[in-house]
């Protein structure tokens, strides 16, 4: 008879340990990245970086200190963490919400890219175009649409 899920996981868990486990995930991420920046430059030929989109609603622009933007102003995070974006303007633009909004565009380098659509969907997201890149150091934004 098989051990149960809990049996199992118990097990598991007991023989682990957080630095194998660390390790092991700094590997996983290192070879998804890997696929990732492989298929974002195929589909890419010749670039080295990619244009990208993402929606800011009204509480997140006056978290970062970027209210009162306009079509064409350009700003970027001090200290930019792990974002989720879109290749496609129109998903970016569903995702600003309402007054107070903005969508930007940034140009990101593709070995940035971390996870997305092209490589990590399991097909629910998919049609959501998803790109996340680690953090680029000053990375300029510029906004495209207001709201």
């Amino acid at each position: 008879m098989a051990k149960s899920t809990a049996e199992s996981n118990k097990a598991f868990l007991a023989n682990a340990t957080t630095a194998k486990t660390a390790q092991n995930l700094v590997a996983g991420l290192w070879v998804t990245s890997k696929q990732n920046e492989i298929a974002h430059s195929l589909q890419n030929p010749g670039k080295e970086e990619i244009t990208l989109y993402r929606g800011w609603k009204a509480d997140q622009l006056k978290h970062l200190n970027a209210t009162g933007l306009k079509v064409g102003d350009e700003f970027s995070l001090e200290d930019p963490p792990l974002y989720s974006w879109s290749t496609s303007p129109n998903i970016a633009k569903s995702f600003s919400g309402h007054h107070g909004s903005v969508v930007t565009k940034a140009k990101v380098p593709i070995d940035a890219i971390v996870l997305s659509d092209l490589v990590n969907s399991a097909g629910s997201y998919e049609s959501e175009t998803e790109v996340v890149f680690k953090g680029v150091p000053k990375q300029k934004m510029e906004v495209t649409q207001t709201y």
